[in-house]
């Protein structure tokens, strides 16, 4: 970047003597000086260095030449103007981007030379970083790795379960459970993974998805099969939006449009579910409103008709790391961030997004596991729940063991800070 900082500023510098050499080399080749183009620029420096002399210029022949006179006129000194303009606006660019292009790829190949190396000492530092992090938080990192495993488990066998059913049709509901089961269990794995690595606020915003789906879970399962087919039948709804995105897009966007035929099946599609379910059930969580009594249900809505209200304050939390608000840049998770900007992982912070993914996961599983009862499932609910509650406190006693040592630190480095004061401020020893 420097080298082609430099290249433009050297296109610029001197750009009006650059222009005023051509103009007197073209006047000293129309007077007959065939050497214009070397004698141009040292007369333009003896005219600007304010010298009344005249230019004598010395070629090396021994005949003498006869003097040449010329002037440089407003409507010259006008003209070279304009020519600097052209050039400011058309051909600068040209250079700009040349040097850019040239720069741009000079850096890439420079990256890919040295970036074995530079992968290597990455890898290295995560290598050390993941262990360090295991050592701290590795026991309740453990019970969570366990949880989800339970809770895979507990989904295989009564989907295998639910699959034997003679009942047919099989009920809306159970399928839906289990699918948002299989989806909560592949974002809990995902939160692990990003709490391993010390990702704290990115696995806060995958347990905002946790959340979110125990929320709903918690509702279809409150409401019964036939607020499930809404669920199910709401896709339409879904699909109808994000063709109406599509409409507004795809021209910009350089996209295909959608054919007639496709537009014509969906928009009968909307129809029929308005017609069926009436207008409220077109809104973002529709599928809620007629048994939620609300003409247009916003996501507290569902909250609150699952008792979930108390954890709005973690929601909120965890949003603030999906949007780009303020608050999501200057409230992290286990760090001071207006003290400190962090580009990569942390070993802070962990607690929030660990506690409550077992807490929404162990609550999502336990949907799977309905009345009547059979002993087996009263043994896997009660194991959940007792696996669940070993989980906050030990990852509440890794972050109090973190607070400590990080507090140890801080005074070691305040009381070295003073000791070096001291020494500095100290009289010099006297000289014998």
């Amino acid at each position: 970047m420097v080298r082609a900082d430099k290249t433009v500023l050297n296109a610029l510098k001197g750009l009006p003597n650059k222009f005023l050499e051509k103009l007197i080399a073209d006047k000293i080749k129309k007077a007959g000086v065939s050497e214009a183009d070397e004698l141009a620029p040292k007369l333009l420096a003896h005219a600007l260095s304010g010298s009344t002399e005249k230019f004598i210029w010395d070629d090396g022949r021994e005949e003498t030449r006869p003097d040449v006179n010329i002037e440089i006129s407003a409507q010259d000194l006008e003209e070279v103007e304009k020519k600097i303009d052209a050039f400011l606006k058309n051909d600068l660019p040209k250079v700009i981007d040349k040097t850019v292009s040239e720069a741009a790829k000079g850096a890439l190949r420079e990256l890919k030379k040295k970036w074995p190396e530079v992968d290597g000492w990455h890898e290295n530092t995560m290598t050390i970083f993941r262990y360090n992090l295991d050592a701290r938080w590795g026991k309740a990192l453990d019970r969570l790795r366990m949880l989800l495993a339970a809770s895979r488990e507990i989904g295989e066998e009564r989907h295998k379960r639910y699959r034997r059913l003679k009942r047919r049709p099989q009920p809306v509901l159970w399928d839906v459970l289990f699918r948002l089961h299989a989806r909560a269990c592949q974002v809990t794995e995902e939160i692990i993974l990003l709490l391993e690595s010390g990702f704290a606020d990115g696995a806060m915003a995958r347990w905002r998805t946790l959340h979110e789906i125990g929320v709903v879970s918690t509702v279809l399962v409150d409401h019964g099969e036939d607020i499930a087919k809404r669920y199910v039948a709401h896709e339409v709804v879904e699909a109808k939006s994000a063709m109406d995105e599509y409409e507004r897009s795809w021209l910009p966007l350089g996209y295909p449009p959608l054919s007639n035929r496709r537009k014509k099946h969906l928009l009968a599609s909307y129809k029929d579910v308005i017609d069926a379910f009436g207008k409220p059930f077109g809104s973002t969580y529709g599928w809620a409103a007629h048994h939620l009594k609300r003409s247009k249900p916003i996501f507290s809505d569902l909250e609150e008709a699952a008792g979930r209200s108390p954890t709005r304050p973690y929601y909120k939390m965890a949003s603030y790391n999906v949007h780009a608000s303020p608050r999501g840049i200057y409230d992290r998770l286990g760090y001071d961030a207006q003290q400190m900007i962090i580009a990569g992982p942390t070993n802070a912070g962990l607690t929030e997004p660990g506690q409550n993914a077992a807490f929404s996961l162990t609550l999502i599983t336990h949907f799977l596991l309905r009345e009547p009862y059979t002993m087996p499932d009263l043994i896997s609910l009660r194991t959940l729940a007792d696996l669940r509650d070993e989980i906050p406190p030990l990852f509440a006693r890794a972050e109090s063991k973190l607070n400590r040592d990080e507090a140890k630190i801080q005074k070691a480095s305040k009381e070295k800070s003073v000791l070096k004061m001291q020494r500095n401020a100290a009289p010099p020893e006297p000289v014998s």
